[in-house]
């Protein structure tokens, strides 16, 4: 047998045993999921759940679910968003359990005895009510309300799902679309002024690249001028503020327009604000007022008050909203202290640039062209003093010749 005949065989063989490996090991965790899934402790299994009602660091809470919508006891015109009640009814359709064991020690050793957490479901034939207890490992202590023998260990999803206080639980209010094609004006009022943009739609070539490509696809058809007539053009937005006519590429104008396009609530501070928070968030006696008209004709008004203690952002009321939710700090700074001056200083910055540009290019256009005429001066020189030299060298050879 050759080497590479014996290599081969050897390899064969390594591969038949990696394969049973392979095979055995799969078989081994087949078997180990089967028999976790036939240990597996159920706490309970829920379906249809019509309430639920938890304790938390934050207070008590109860819910109702009427054909699939869920709504607040306390208030039933709380703006609730569903997901985080359908996540905790989701939870306990299906409850396992890592493990369970009898109490050894008083409820006390497992935090039992006052439950961080309390969690109450109710079917149409039953109701369950879990305590949740302290921490041990990645798991919670947990038991069944009724049962203080039984002692179980669950994970930290549901935990996580009970956490929330009510302000969490809102359903966010949202902006309309204001991207920059969808806004005809924009006005801003803060403590340093007012100012109003309004949208100016232009038309120009299209960017060199695609310009490029035509004028190439249009040399080869027809005559340059008939290249220039035909040259495409696509819409560009620009804003007027007075006089002056800014262009999205102007700094201060381009991180409002973006601000417009991405403008979200990141929180809720309270979503039935009495006089005293609108006055203590600074709402009544607003930082800043940003009106966003649409081209579709409709309007958007939003009222900015003072950064949040937390440093979570700023108070903000949307148009005649109840709620003062929260916006980013950035987004609040920069339309709390945006004025009109920064926007026509960054545009007098721009012509600066652009003037200094084409400065450069003409002093170097110019040196160039120096350089280039020097240069041609000083090589007719040399070539006309080589002339002379040869000249001269031809004259006395000459005059040596006639001389003999």
């Amino acid at each position: 047998m050759t080497k590479q005949k014996k290599q081969l065989a050897i390899m064969a063989v390594l591969l038949a045993v990696l394969l049973g490996v392979w095979a055995a090991l799969s078989a081994y965790n087949r078997a180990l999921t089967q028999q976790k899934s036939e240990n597996a402790v159920k706490l309970c299994q829920l379906e249809n759940i019509r309430a639920i009602s938890y304790e938390n660091q934050y207070g008590s809470f109860s819910f109702t679910c009427t054909d699939g919508d869920w709504s607040y006891d306390a208030d039933p015109e709380f703006p609730l968003d569903d997901s985080h009640l359908n996540s905790i009814a989701t939870d306990l359709s299906d409850l396992s359990a890592q493990r369970s064991f009898t109490a050894s020690e008083e409820l006390s050793s497992y935090g039992l005895s006052e439950p961080v957490m309390t969690v109450t479901a109710t079917t149409e034939s039953e109701t369950v009510t879990i305590q949740i207890g302290s921490q041990t490992g990645s798991y919670y202590y947990a038991k069944l309300s009724g049962d203080d023998e039984t002692i179980y260990t669950i994970s930290s999803t549901l935990i996580g799902h009970l956490s929330n206080n009510l302000e969490d639980l809102v359903e966010l209010e949202t902006f309309p679309d204001m991207s920059e094609d969808k806004v005809s004006t924009i006005t801003l009022e803060n403590a340093a002024g007012s100012f109003t943009l309004y949208q100016h739609m232009t038309e120009q070539e299209k960017s060199s690249s695609t310009a490029d490509s035509s004028a190439d696809s249009s040399a080869d058809s027809s005559s340059d001028s008939t290249a220039d007539s035909s040259a495409e053009t696509e819409p560009v937005i620009q804003w007027l503020l007075g006089d002056a006519l800014l262009s999205g590429d102007t700094s201060p104008l381009s991180q409002l327009v973006n601000c417009l396009d991405y403008l979200y609530f990141t929180g809720c501070h309270d979503y039935n604000a009495s006089e005293e928070t609108l006055t203590s968030c600074g709402i009544l006696t607003s930082s800043a007022t940003l009106t966003v008209t649409l081209t579709d004709g409709s309007q958007m008004v939003l009222k900015v008050g003072s950064a949040a203690a937390d440093g979570s952002g700023y108070y903000a009321v949307l148009d005649d909203s109840s709620s003062v939710n929260i916006i980013s700090s950035d987004y609040g700074q920069l339309l709390t202290t945006l004025t009109s001056d920064e926007l026509l200083a960054s545009l007098n910055s721009d012509e600066a640039d652009s003037s200094a540009d084409s400065s450069a290019d003409s002093s170097a256009s110019s040196a160039a062209d120096s350089s280039a005429d020097s240069s041609v001066s000083s090589q007719a020189d040399s070539s006309a003093s080589s002339d002379a030299a040869s000249s001269e060298s031809l004259a006395a050879s000459f005059e040596e010749d006639s001389a003999a």
